[in-house]
C-alpha cells in the first residue's frame, strides 16, 4: 500500500476539482500536440501528445479513485477506513504508473530518435526501480524530477537557441513540474506542499496549452 499525502482538510474538495481540471487540460494539451501533428507531420508533436494523454488518464484514474470512496460516504455517511485506504492507494499507483509513462514519452519525443527499444529501456529502468522501492511516493517523485530535468534542460536549450516566447512557455512550465515534483517530496510532512503543489501544476499545464493554441491559431 503507498503512503499518501497529506492534504488539509479544507483542500480536499479542491483536490478533486483541480484533479478534474487537470485532466481536461492535459487532455488538450494532447489532441492539440496531435493536431499539430496532423498540420506539419512532425513526428515529435504526436509523441509530445501521447505522452501529455498518459498523463491526462492519470490524472482521471487519480480522480475517480478519489471520487468512488467520497461518493460512498456521502450517500451512506461513512466508510470503513480500510477502504478509503484501499481506493485511493489505487488511484495513486495508478497514477504514478501511467504519469511516468506519459513523462518517459515525452522525454523520449524530445530525443529525436526513431527507436523503440531505447524507449522499453528507459521505461523498464525507470518502472522496474519504483516497483521494488518501499518507499513508491517519494520514489516516484525522485524518478520525476530526474525525467524533468532532461525534459527542462531540452526547452531550456531550445529557447537559448531559438529564443521566441513560445519556447520559454514551454520551459517555464515544465521548470515548475519539476518544482512541484521537489515539493510534493516533502508532502507527507505538511499538508501546504500538497496545496502549493496543485496550483504550480495549474500553472504548468496552463502555459503549455497556451503555447499549444498559438502554434494552431497560426
Amino acid at each position: 500500500m503507498i503512503s499518501l499525502y497529506t492534504i488539509p482538510l479544507w483542500f480536499l474538495n479542491y483536490t478533486i476539482i483541480l484533479g478534474l481540471v487537470f485532466t481536461i487540460i492535459t487532455l488538450l494539451v494532447g489532441l492539440y500536440s496531435i493536431k499539430i501533428y496532423k498540420l506539419s507531420m512532425q513526428k515529435q508533436s504526436k509523441i509530445f501528445g501521447v505522452g501529455f494523454l498518459f498523463i491526462a488518464f492519470s490524472y482521471f484514474i487519480k480522480t475517480l479513485m478519489l471520487l468512488i470512496p467520497f461518493s460512498k460516504l456521502h450517500i451512506e455517511r461513512i466508510i470503513d477506513v480500510s477502504t478509503f485506504s484501499a481506493w485511493t492507494s489505487l488511484g495513486a499507483y495508478l497514477h504514478i504508473l501511467f504519469f511516468l509513462t506519459g513523462l518517459i514519452t515525452i522525454l523520449y519525443a524530445t530525443l529525436n530518435v526513431n527507436n523503440f527499444r531505447l524507449f522499453s529501456l528507459i521505461l523498464a529502468l525507470t518502472i522496474i526501480p519504483l516497483t521494488l522501492s518501499t518507499l513508491k511516493l517519494q520514489a516516484f517523485h525522485i524518478l520525476a524530477s530526474i525525467l524533468l530535468i532532461y525534459i527542462t534542460g531540452h526547452y531550456l536549450m531550445c529557447y537559448l537557441s531559438y529564443g521566441t516566447k513560445k519556447n520559454i512557455l514551454v520551459f517555464l512550465a515544465f521548470l515548475s513540474l519539476l518544482f512541484v515534483n521537489i515539493d510534493l517530496i516533502f508532502s507527507q510532512h505538511s499538508g501546504i506542499y500538497y496545496v502549493l503543489g496543485d496550483l504550480l501544476s495549474f500553472i504548468a499545464y496552463g502555459l503549455i496549452l497556451i503555447k499549444l493554441i498559438l502554434i494552431t491559431k497560426k
